[in-house]
């Protein structure tokens, strides 16, 4: 296996426990390790574009606004939101090392 495959098979595991971390919250010990390990796996493999990791931590796990209105749903959907959106720009590392 050379280090393009590595690096994909590496980030292919980190778009597979997305799937294990969806049922917890953006405040577990699971969805911090993953978020961690997600950014210093960008950093590692593309440390001379920076802007990756930018965008990485651009994505939002939680809502953006709160108000005494905001139920425990809404924590659901925006947690649930930026884990599509983290799955998504994954992909899209990976269709840049390909």
């Amino acid at each position: 296996m050379n280090d393009k495959d590595a690096a994909i098979a590496r980030l292919n595991k980190l778009i597979d426990r997305i799937d294990t971390i969806e049922s917890k919250t953006p405040y577990s010990h699971e969805f911090m390790k993953w978020h961690g390990d997600t950014e210093n796996l960008i950093e590692e493999l593309f440390d001379d574009e920076t802007h990756y990791v930018e965008d990485f931590n651009a994505i939002y796990f939680t809502p953006l606004f709160l108000s005494c209105r905001t139920d425990d749903s809404t924590f659901r959907e925006a947690f649930q939101g930026g884990l599509d959106e983290a799955r998504s720009f994954l992909f899209s590392l990976i269709e840049e090392l390909e």
